[in-house]
């Protein structure tokens, strides 16, 4: 994925700058010209990139459910880490406030653990998939 991404980045954006810096120095185009097509190559490129990587998450995680739903180790992991981030959030917003109504103590901060459950939960769920997708097109 990575040498994909390289290669999408590489050649393309590098060529094109070039040929604009050849225009720029052999006076055929302004300085604000050259700035607004390196920009818009710029752009283009980081588009081209978000959707490679939108592809290839998608793909990542159909991976993974396929890897689950054949194999009943990962699947009980996966049920495993689902359910513990769910009961870790469910303390915090509930069992952690009933503690202090109860006790008047208050239940120490968790952290970074609430960020972290809810990023593994989101995760768990297809979220790094959905983070690169808008009304389900890739972008």
């Amino acid at each position: 994925m990575i040498a994909a991404i390289l290669k999408l980045l590489s050649a393309p954006f590098v060529n094109r700058i070039t040929d604009l810096a050849h225009a720029y120095i052999k006076k055929q185009v302004s300085e604000a010209e050259f700035r607004a097509q390196v920009q818009k190559a710029t752009l283009d490129t980081f588009a081209q990139v978000e959707q490679a990587w939108a592809e290839a998450s998608t793909k990542q995680y159909e991976s993974f459910q396929n890897t689950a739903r054949q194999s009943p180790v990962v699947a009980r992991a996966y049920a495993v880490v689902v359910v513990t981030q769910l009961f870790i959030l469910l303390w915090h917003q509930w069992g952690a406030s009933a503690f202090l109504l109860v006790t008047g103590v208050a239940w120490p901060s968790p952290g970074a653990t609430v960020d972290w459950a809810y990023a593994i939960l989101a995760l768990c769920l297809g979220g790094g998939a959905f983070v690169f997708k808008r009304n389900g097109i890739p972008q």
